[in-house]
């Protein structure tokens, strides 16, 4: 009797793991196939060109510090393959820091204060591509 009733139980619930299961039309993105495509969608996505300044902030105007800039052209600039990277100051105009490739990086002299404005720009236009300016109380 109590065989009967396991085999009774677990007709039961294989009949009924049988009719919950969804129907899947033969068409339809497996999960793997979902996700492939939004990576795909993803990758078309345009990079912005980018730049830091490494002290972005200074906490006063003494000492003066090096500063490191890195660069990066994206996809938002197609064909750009040359930049010129110019540093302005209060005390001085636009000065030539660094030339190079699409992406690099220069390092200042220990002259680095806080409203020192670096601008990267297309070497063969001259357009501005993008600016950061260091950050903190400005120096008197």
């Amino acid at each position: 009797m109590q065989k009967l009733l396991t085999s009774i139980l677990v007709l039961t619930a294989i009949v009924g793991l049988v009719s919950c299961q969804k129907n899947v039309p033969a068409n339809a993105a497996s999960p793997v196939q979902a996700a492939t495509s939004t990576s795909a969608a993803s990758a078309t996505v345009k990079q912005s060109t980018s730049m830091s300044v490494d002290p972005g902030s200074m906490v006063s105007c003494d000492p003066a510090a090096v500063a490191t800039v890195k660069w990066s052209v994206g996809s938002d600039h197609p064909g750009i393959s040359s930049v010129q990277l110019f540093v302005t100051s209060d005390a001085q105009g636009p000065k030539v820091l660094a030339e190079g490739g699409a992406a690099g990086q220069a390092q200042t002299g220990n002259w680095t204060r806080p409203g020192t404005l670096f601008v990267l720009k297309d070497k063969s236009t001259g357009n501005i591509l993008d600016q950061v300016k260091v950050s903190g109380p400005a120096c008197k």
